[in-house]
């Protein structure tokens, strides 16, 4: 966003005002000079004010830029999310098919078995009859001795005929139940390869969110420093033309006591024969005239403070592994900002919501802290090992706490309720991330935007 060719046009008058930037007195040798000194100093500032004008237009042009990029980096987050989403549930199709799949291989199995004994059975009967080791049913019935054995016989042989048809068409309903159960699996298997080329694609998906993400959050810093250092330099140069003129016209004003203090000793000198009173009226007007020069010199005041944004560069961290620590509405960025009393620099975020909403560890780890701790209030902090790398979390203004120092927490476990604590302008949670261990909250910071979804 650095402009040069601007900034020569409002950095040439700011240094042509600097060539006077000395005490008057030690060049004035008259008021007419302090007064045209005025005169210079003053259309120099006008030069430096038309080019403030257009550099402040400028400005507001790149803090709406920032707040597109703010927003772009909102909406993708949310895109992030949706597309987590639907990863876990592919996922969870893949497993459940996967499980309908070993379900139909263990029925198979049991039905090839089923099939296999069958078989068995079939064909010993069949060499059974074709060695004529077995008696035709005919046989059977003809060899009664009477009537009532006649009947016995051939309800006999209407049970042996009855068993040959049930297991012939068992094993033909048990071959069709297996085509059908095969065929089952081959759609299953190829449902199952169709859901894996989705997570494939959905995975190829978060990865370039991510890098939109990192490029939007990289693009968002270079403007916030651009930002800063343009409104630094302004707040310089436009102090120095103030001051400048301030020492200007109080020298003036001191050159002015200093005519008439000389006008009346003159006076004095030239009319010592003159009445008490005369002379006593001469004092009182000369006293007055330092009195209006010291209110003029009190009243000569002017400031202009410039609130400036930056934050600095932060590494990489695995992907996927990090929560949003509270529900609620995202109210302050990582960076410079104002919130009343003057620019300060913001090491982490702020998410907005109710007193006692939950608070949950953004990701597992171990409570090395759980107290009161200066403006951040009640604070819990986190120390976590990621890839074996080591992070801190802070968690910051709570109004109560769920563990201790110790406690080993799950990704997502509470840990507290969000409060109003310490040095806050109402409920809110104060979220940071360090690199390594926390060692106060310079060291280390690193913009949460990088890990977490809002």
């Amino acid at each position: 966003m650095s402009k040069p060719s601007r900034l020569v046009k409002w950095t040439a008058p700011a240094l042509a005002i600097a060539l006077f930037w000395q005490a008057p007195a030690t060049f004035a040798e008259s008021l007419n000079e302090l007064q045209q000194q005025q005169r210079e100093v003053e259309s120099k500032k006008n030069e430096l004010n038309s080019s403030l004008d257009e550099t402040k237009s400028e400005l507001q042009a790149t803090t709406a830029s920032i707040e597109a990029l703010t927003k772009k980096i909102e909406e993708l987050s949310k895109k992030i999310t949706a597309t987590n989403t639907k990863i876990t549930d592919v996922t969870k199709a893949i497993q459940q098919t996967t499980e309908d799949m070993n379900a139909l291989q263990a029925s198979i199995e049991v039905l090839e078995e089923k099939i296999k004994a069958r078989d068995i059975l079939l064909a010993d009967r069949a060499r059974a009859i074709q060695a004529g080791d077995s008696i035709s049913y005919v046989d059977v019935v003809l060899g009664a001795s009477s009537f009532t054995d006649l009947i016995d016989r051939f309800s006999a042989v209407n049970t042996l005929i009855e068993a040959d048809r049930n297991i012939m068409e068992q094993q033909r309903a048990d071959k069709a139940e297996l085509e059908a159960q095969k065929a089952s699996l081959a759609e299953k298997k190829a449902q199952q390869e169709q859901q894996k080329k989705e997570l494939e694609t959905l995975q190829a998906d978060l990865t370039k969110q991510r890098e939109e993400n990192n490029s939007l959050i990289d693009e968002l810093e270079a403007q916030q420093d651009s930002l800063y250092k343009e409104k630094s330099k302004l707040e310089t140069d436009f102090s120095e033309a103030l001051n400048l003129e301030k020492s200007i016209e109080s020298a003036i004003i001191e050159e002015q006591a200093r005519l008439a203090e000389l006008a009346r000793i003159e006076a004095e000198r030239k009319a010592a024969e003159k009445a008490a009173a005369e002379k006593a009226a001469a004092e009182k007007a000369a006293a007055e005239k330092a009195a209006a020069a010291r209110a003029k010199s009190d009243a000569q005041t002017a400031t202009e403070q410039v609130v400036t944004a930056y934050e600095s560069a932060a590494p990489e961290v695995a992907e996927g592994t990090w929560v949003r620590p509270a529900a609620g509405r995202f109210t302050s960025g990582f960076g410079w900002r104002d919130i009343g009393d003057g620019p300060e620099y913001h090491y982490g975020i702020d998410i907005a919501s109710p007193i006692g909403t939950p608070i949950v560890a953004s990701h597992a780890g171990t409570v090395t802290y759980a107290s009161t701790m200066g403006g951040y209030g009640k604070v819990i902090m986190l120390q976590h090992v990621i890839n074996g790398e080591t992070y801190s979390s802070v968690y910051a203004h709570l109004n109560s706490f769920s563990v201790s120092v110790g406690d080993t927490v799950a990704t997502g476990q509470k840990i507290g309720e969000m409060g109003n604590t310490g040095r806050s302008t109402g409920p809110h949670l104060h979220f940071e991330i360090h690199t390594g261990p926390w060692r106060g909250q310079e060291p280390g910071v690193v913009n949460p935007l990088r890990y977490i979804s809002l």
